[in-house]
């Protein structure tokens, strides 16, 4: 079979010898199979042609965001039966097997990885507040009360928000997501949009009231992305943040420790809701042979679950010197989940106890929009900086127009 995502042949790489490692062993175990790496990685601007014309690879790892339309569109196989016969086929929590699921409840892909956002803050400043650090704000009336409190009493900013590269709409999907609203609503073959909702609405004018009522956010720019914001409260010029552990290593490797970060689970608003997550997947190429999708499965399922391999993998990362713990979304469940994060425990250079909060939440994980995601993301960027940078802008009439130039400009043709 041939597998996307591979390293390139290097004799002399790390990362290949660790790929070729784990083929060997697939291979002496199941040596009807020949694995076929290809550094190919995916780009939908690619993929979908080399896919129409019978080019794509048997195994492609991609994103959480196309899942549903290679569903939908009869791109990624049906590859239930075939996942059953693994080891792994009771691994997944319900809401990132949901990911992958069609509308007849079979897995059409396999999560290898995924993030869910929350909050990330800086432990000292939360000391320095009076704030107890091991327990950061679930819902949205704390969250806003311990901004005000930081930003009183050390004199920095209590919270800092994206507002440009497309990431402040990213950002306002997720606080969307965590007060119970959606970003579009769907009747037959028709998508309208609906983040312009209550909701919607409540989002803007809590983050306006924090900025110019609380002066919660008095570093806040329109210009901030993540980068800028994580750096904030990594160097204590910030309190909190929206965000999770994918940029840590960064730091990691900049500091060498990460004890002064702590992550908690996205605070919610009138209940438990959800926060925005992502991740890398694997799909099986619907066009390959019975063989080869069986074959792409099996090999894919050990090279991500095997925990043997997770294991040798720790190690390989502490002998380098690379973060190992950095906290991410709870993929597994059972059995599995505790094995995975014993071993987890067992190599961790990292602080665990100070993600415990974001760890053990049950705060689901929604996917990004459907369509269009990132075309949407560009739009309401210009929302949030108008709520950051005006204190009379109408956060209702702001949501009314990016919805009906949405609607417009992408969900009316579409559909």
């Amino acid at each position: 079979m041939k597998i996307s995502d591979a390293p390139k042949v290097d004799p002399g790489s790390a990362s290949y010898q660790s790929w070729l490692e784990v083929v060997t062993r697939f291979e002496k175990a199941h040596p009807q199979y020949n694995i076929v790496g290809d550094s190919y990685q995916f780009d939908p601007t690619t993929f979908y042609p080399m896919f129409a014309a019978g080019q794509a690879d048997d195994a492609i790892n991609t994103y959480f965001t196309e899942s549903q339309y290679m569903i939908e569109h009869h791109i990624a196989a049906d590859i239930q039966a075939d996942f059953d016969t693994t080891p792994f086929k009771d691994i997944f929590s319900p809401d990132v097997r949901q990911v992958v699921s069609g509308s007849n409840g079979h897995m059409y892909g396999l999560p290898a990885n995924a993030y869910v956002l929350g909050l990330i803050y800086n432990r000292a400043l939360f000391t320095k507040a009076g704030l107890d650090p091991n327990q950061p704000p679930t819902n949205w009336d704390d969250f806003r009360a311990y901004a005000k409190r930081i930003a009183e009493k050390t004199g920095v900013s209590g919270f800092v928000e994206n507002a440009a590269g497309n990431q402040g709409g990213w950002h306002f999907i997720n606080w969307l997501y965590s007060t119970g609203g959606v970003v579009e609503s769907n009747a037959g073959t028709k998508t309208t949009a609906a983040f312009q909702s209550a909701q919607g609405v409540a989002v803007l004018r809590m983050l306006q009231q924090m900025r110019f009522t609380d002066k919660s956010m008095q570093m806040q720019t329109a210009t901030f992305q993540q980068g800028d914001i994580t750096n904030a409260v990594a160097t204590g010029k910030a309190g909190m943040c929206i965000g999770a552990g994918d940029s840590w290593g960064t730091l990691y490797s900049g500091k060498g420790s990460l004890d002064f970060l702590g992550l908690g689970p996205m605070p919610q608003n009138n209940g438990q809701h959800g926060a925005l997550g992502g991740g890398g997947l694997w799909v099986i190429n619907s066009k390959s042979t019975a063989n080869a999708i069986r074959g792409a499965v099996l090999y894919t399922s050990y090279r991500s679950f095997d925990l043997h391999s997770y294991e040798d993998q720790l190690k390989a990362q502490v002998a380098q010197n690379k973060p190992v713990g950095i906290p991410g979304a709870n993929l597994f469940r059972g059995s599995y989940a505790r094995q995975y994060d014993a071993i987890t425990r067992k190599y961790a250079n990292l602080p665990l106890q100070n993600y415990a909060a974001y760890a053990h939440s049950s705060v689901p994980l929604v996917p990004e929009p459907r369509l269009h995601a990132q075309d949407l993301y560009s739009e309401l960027d210009a929302v949030m900086q108008a709520i950051f940078t005006d204190p009379s802008a109408d956060p209702e009439a702001l949501l009314e127009n990016t919805a009906s130039s949405f609607q417009s400009r992408y969900l009316t043709t579409a559909s």
